[in-house]
């Protein structure tokens, strides 16, 4: 077998796993992201009565907001 074959082959092979893992990437950022925004909406609305029990649910979150489980909450990126 020549070399093009065989890096025709290889590539065959690796393609669809690079893909999927590429996706997969994506899919966790987009959710962090998404998460990220939807902490700073809920904030947004109720940063006037900062003794709602959204809002304090919200900033005690630390855990929910960071998939990674990272100490450092939303800050990580």
């Amino acid at each position: 077998m020549s070399t093009n074959e065989w890096l025709t082959i290889i590539a065959i092979i690796t393609g669809p796993i690079v893909a999927v893992s590429i996706t997969l990437w994506r899919d966790r950022r987009n959710e962090v992201r998404r998460r990220r925004t939807e902490i700073l909406a809920s904030l947004m609305r109720t940063r006037a009565v900062r003794l709602s029990g959204e809002h304090v649910g919200v900033l005690h979150s630390g855990t929910s907001a960071n998939p990674a489980g990272c100490a450092r909450c939303c800050v990580c990126s």
